[in-house]
């Protein structure tokens, strides 16, 4: 019904035509329903479309199961299958698309080959020309995606723009926005996945979960599982986090708490948490078990295990048994065990004063005993026996028979009479001691000393000796 509809039909069964023009082209084709001027005007052989409003796959030649509404709605499309339109140009400039499902005014507007796409919304998808498999909810989702495939975007103008709120999104692939606003890192964006309203993309193959006012994320699962890298901006509270690579916390707490489970952090590679600065003000570190605070890394670089005020750069204390300043301070109750050579400036005991009445109010020191070698020292007492003693060395110090000469050599001895006024002097041969008095029958009581310069693998293979395993006692200042 209209002015030249049907005009050229010979064979064509089941047809409906309203409108100036509506399917004045076709020949054969059957079961198609055209409501509009100009409505599949140049369609020939194509079945099963219907077309309602001005221009409404206008161009269409051969295809057949497209449904087009609204005015100039899959105007170009001459042979792309199995589409639907509907929406003011919605698929307008579409030749030959397949499987589209396209509502909205100007969605997927600029289409021309693409298959395949999912869009509801005003402009949703508009620039998108040959883009595949891509699903578009909301005004303006996907609205600069070109020829990106592969995506899914749900809110208004999602997967649009980059993080700047400016920037187009023209060629994202395998990438995920579900949210209003949501934005992606770059214009090219791979495999990216972004949620919340305002979220903005961190980059290819990442995920990105609420946006910069968001304070605490909840995940009510068992287990957080992530295969190499886990970043979080500011707080990871778990009931027990299990990671195969690298950890990153970047914020001011890593909490793991649960009164069932072990709390543990696995990492096969690297594990670096870091507490950083938040609008200049520096964070702390802290460490604690049953409520209560074990460890803490002061913003300084200060360590204190049982202690909650270390005092000094690289300052260490454990417990809080005394105190300790300087550069590089280090305070422990318990036994320090060194694998190592340890080297320092100078030396001392520092204890509680022994003398009871003085034990609250003063400490006792004394300095350490130095020298330009490696001495061992070995003393005792002997009395001798018609003028001579000796004395197991390995014995007399509660060590295995031959430590002594396996730990030593260039033996030197010091003895001193301490009943009378006769000379004695003494030896070392082997791990024995021997004292003679000048004085055959001489029963007196002998003080004696040994020192003996440590010559064991240690010292041969320290850096700190030469290639006899003596001290090197001066050497080139390192670098600093």
């Amino acid at each position: 019904m209209g002015y030249l509809t049907l005009l050229n039909n010979c064979s064509g069964t089941e047809n409906v035509a309203l409108g100036s023009h509506a399917m004045c082209c076709n020949t054969t084709a059957s079961q198609n329903v055209a409501v509009g001027s100009l409505a599949m005007n140049k369609s020939t052989t194509g079945a099963l479309n219907v077309a309602v409003g001005y221009e409404a796959l206008k161009a269409t030649t051969t295809a057949g199961c497209n449904t087009a509404i609204g005015m100039s709605s899959m105007l170009k499309n001459t042979t792309g299958i199995k589409n639907v339109a509907v929406g003011t140009y919605a698929m307008c400039a579409a030749t030959d698309g397949d499987y589209n499902a396209i509502v909205g005014y100007q969605a997927n507007r600029l289409l021309t080959t693409g298959c395949y796409n999912a869009t509801l919304g005003y402009v949703a998808a508009y620039a998108n020309t040959t883009g595949e498999y891509n699903t578009a909810v909301g005004n303006g989702a996907l609205c600069c995606n070109t020829d990106g495939d592969n995506n899914v975007a749900i809110g208004r103008v999602a997967g649009a723009f980059t993080d700047t709120g400016s920037g187009a999104v023209t060629s994202p692939d395998k990438s995920t926005y579900i949210g209003g606003c949501t934005r992606a890192s770059q214009a090219t964006p791979l495999n990216e996945t972004v949620i919340g309203f305002c979220a903005c993309g961190c980059g290819n193959n990442s995920v990105s979960i609420g946006n910069c006012d968001v304070g605490v994320t909840y995940i009510n699962g068992d287990t957080v599982c992530a295969k190499q890298h886990l970043c979080v901006p500011n707080i990871l509270t778990a009931c027990c986090g299990r990671f195969t690579s690298d950890v990153c916390i970047n914020g001011d707490a890593l909490h793991f708490a649960n009164d069932t489970y072990t709390a543990y952090i696995c990492a096969a590679s690297q594990l670096t948490i870091e507490a950083d600065s938040d609008n200049d003000t520096a964070k702390m570190m802290q460490f604690k078990t049953s409520g209560s605070e074990r460890m803490r890394i002061h913003t300084n670089g200060s360590v204190g295990i049982g202690d909650t005020s270390p005092s000094s750069c690289y300052y260490l204390s454990v417990g809080t048994c005394g105190s300790c300043s300087g550069q590089g301070s280090i305070t422990t109750c318990g036994a320090v065990c060194i694998g190592g050579a340890l080297s320092k400036a100078s030396g001392c005991f520092n204890i509680k004063h022994p003398l009871p009445a003085l034990s609250a109010s003063k400490c006792l020191s004394h300095s350490f005993v130095e020298a330009p070698q490696a001495d061992n020292i070995y003393s005792g007492v002997v009395q001798l026996t018609a003028g001579k003693a000796t004395v197991n060395i390995d014995s007399q110090h509660d060590m295995t028979d031959g430590t002594l000469t396996a730990l030593n050599r260039c033996f030197r001895t010091f003895t001193t009479n301490e009943t009378n006024w006769d000379p004695v002097r003494g030896s070392v041969s082997g791990n024995t001691l021997t004292v003679e008095s000048c004085v055959v029958d001489s029963t007196a009581t002998i003080s004696w000393m040994v020192l003996g310069e440590r010559h064991d693998p240690h010292m041969l293979q320290n850096p700190y000796t030469d290639s006899e395993g003596r001290i090197r006692v001066e050497y080139d200042k390192p670098e600093e």
